[in-house]
């Protein structure tokens, strides 16, 4: 219930732009940078002297812009911050997945893929861990997900756009996770973070009850970027963050659900392996646009 709480009314932010370390010759990349959260991030990120690149919906731009970053090749910090929620039921992608799905968990993880290049490129010539993959998840993880982290994301349901939402929402942290143990070698940190519950666009095809209902527990958008902020550049963050999930205004989630504990590790390691089953199932959606 404490936890709960503190993602409800955190403590104020241990990290905003008025304490934020000089970023000089850093590189971020900012998915959904032009509004809400990423849009108050890239604002912050760009007056402490760092290179943003903001990445929408054009795919033609996002291809340049990987272009830009292969012939640089530097990328310290990917955030991976656009997402949908509730979308009209029966919403589904060009290649007929679920909406949320696709957006949430999909674009990222090819987007990311892509980078690994680059990112791991960055890394060899970094401090440890301040190459970073953000990944973002929601309070949905802890208060509506299914036991073990939800159901098949080949069959999501026909009937509540929330749970899929929810599903995709532990999907990022299960791919923030794989990619942890990926990278962890070439000193790379990967994390997904609750930004927390903010007046964005997020809600904009929610339930006019639902966001009556929600309105008093809603914060300005800039919170949520200290949240991204915390997770992208807070300098006492170390590898063994891998996988983590961070929690608003910038801390790490003093006690995670123990079930969703047990998806992410391997059968091996004597967990239930959802984490690598999704991650897996990414692939096999994604590999052919490599």
């Amino acid at each position: 219930m404490g936890a709960m709480f503190s993602h409800l009314y955190p403590p104020a932010p241990s990290l905003t732009e008025t304490n934020l370390p000089p970023q000089t010759g850093k590189i971020f990349l900012i998915t959904g940078g032009a509004s809400g959260i990423g849009y108050e991030l890239a604002r912050i990120l760009y007056y402490t002297g760092d290179t943003v690149y903001i990445a929408g919906r054009s795919e033609r731009n996002a291809l340049a812009n990987i272009e830009k970053y292969k012939s640089s090749p530097h990328l310290h910090v990917l955030s991976n911050n656009a997402g949908v929620s509730l979308p009209p039921q029966g919403s589904v992608s060009k290649q007929n997945i679920e909406l949320q799905l696709a957006t949430n968990c999909l674009g990222p993880y090819l987007l990311t893929q892509l980078l690994l290049p680059i990112l791991s490129a960055t890394a060899s010539t970094s401090a440890l861990a301040t190459t970073r993959v953000i990944w973002t998840s929601s309070q949905m993880v802890d208060l509506g997900a299914a036991k073990g982290g939800g159901c098949d994301p080949a069959s999501p349901t026909t009937t509540a756009q929330s749970k899929n939402y929810t599903l995709s929402k532990v999907g990022n942290w299960f791919l923030a996770s794989e990619l942890a143990g990926q990278v962890h070698a070439q000193g790379i940190l990967s994390t997904t973070q609750n930004p927390g519950n903010l007046k964005t666009n997020l809600l904009r095809h929610a339930p006019a009850m639902m966001r009556w209902l929600s309105a008093p527990l809603l914060h300005n958008p800039k919170m949520g970027a200290y949240t991204a902020l915390w997770a992208g550049a807070a300098p006492d963050l170390s590898l063994d963050a891998g996988g983590g999930y961070v929690i608003p205004w910038g801390m790490m989630h003093p006690c995670p659900r123990a079930d969703l504990i047990m998806a992410l590790k391997s059968q091996e390691e004597g967990g239930t392996g959802r984490a690598r089953d999704f991650a897996e199932w990414c692939e096999g959606q994604v590999g052919e646009f490599r």
